[in-house]
């Protein structure tokens, strides 16, 4: 054999039910595609493969999530400035007069 073809069809909307092995070849010969690099469709393919190789990863390695909040900053200053006592917030007022020296 001096030349050999192969070709390999992508059914995107089945990539949840392939093996892992499956999806990473998917992804190489999507790489390997010898299309034009601005070809909408070849980039299509390959990001709807990443994304799902992506899905997976986060599955097995979940994030932390929430470890920063934008509340955070300010929950931080009231907790030095004061307190809630029965619903009503007290104002620590050593804590101002520290923050005022």
């Amino acid at each position: 054999m001096s030349k050999v073809s192969i070709t390999v069809q992508i059914n995107t909307s089945d990539l949840c039910r392939l093996s892992d092995e499956h999806i990473a070849m998917l992804w190489s010969v999507a790489q390997a595609n010898p299309a034009k690099d601005y070809d909408r469709e070849a980039g299509e393919i390959v990001s709807t493969i990443g994304f799902e190789i992506i899905h997976r990863w986060l599955r097995q390695n979940p994030p932390p999530l929430y470890n920063h909040q934008a509340r955070d900053h300010y929950w931080s200053i009231l907790k030095d400035h004061g307190k809630w006592v029965d619903g009503v917030w007290t104002p620590n007022y050593q804590g101002q007069q520290e923050a005022s020296a």
